[in-house]
């Protein structure tokens, strides 16, 4: 009896890009893509703001349901928000203005207030609660603020005080930066 030649199939894998490749740190899977390539749905959008909240993607108009008297005397009390913090606008999804930028001040950027930002944006995400969250490399669009060091903030908010419920975090970046900044955050994880 003649013996039949068995066929070997070559192993193949599959090799992914790096708009599919996650880095996790603790409960937060990170992703990092283009505007136009989302990797999964979002809750919420993070956006670079100032305290005046002349930045951003669009104005923030605030019509009065009083008199122009009335109006005068409210804004008496107004106060801007602080650098560092992050104020939520409804919708769907929501938009988180992260204040990290003062342009009264030289420079207009200081990394203390994108660290602040940043926890307290972890914070909210944890009351609201937000599952997963777009969020552009902030003070890198209108500051000095290099992405490499951007990354290193984000890791150490991320490390030092980790979300306790699971959070998908969608770094928006140029499509050219995206293998660049899978590698630095990859770096900055296995410290």
């Amino acid at each position: 009896m003649a013996k039949i030649a068995s066929r070997r199939t070559p192993h193949l894998r599959l090799i992914r890009g790096d708009l599919d490749r996650v880095v996790r740190i603790g409960n937060t899977r990170i992703q990092v893509a283009p505007q136009d390539r989302p990797p999964f749905p979002v809750n919420a959008v993070a956006v670079e703001q100032d305290t005046a909240m002349v930045l951003g993607e669009e104005p923030m108009v605030f019509v009065p349901a009083v008199s122009i008297k009335e109006t005068d005397t409210e804004l008496d009390h107004i106060t801007e928000p602080l650098p560092g913090s992050v104020l939520v606008k409804r919708g769907k999804p929501r938009r988180l203005y992260a204040i990290v930028h003062d342009l009264e001040q030289d420079p207009t950027i200081r990394q203390e207030w994108v660290v602040k930002a940043l926890h307290n944006m972890m914070r909210l995400a944890e009351r609201q609660p937000f599952n997963a969250i777009a969020m552009p490399l902030l003070g890198t669009r209108y500051g000095q603020l290099e992405q490499r060091r951007f990354i290193e903030l984000l890791c150490y908010i991320l490390t030092k005080y980790p979300p306790s419920l699971p959070l998908k975090l969608w770094l928006v970046a140029p499509r050219y930066d995206v293998h660049a900044l899978l590698e630095v955050l990859e770096l900055f994880r296995c410290r």
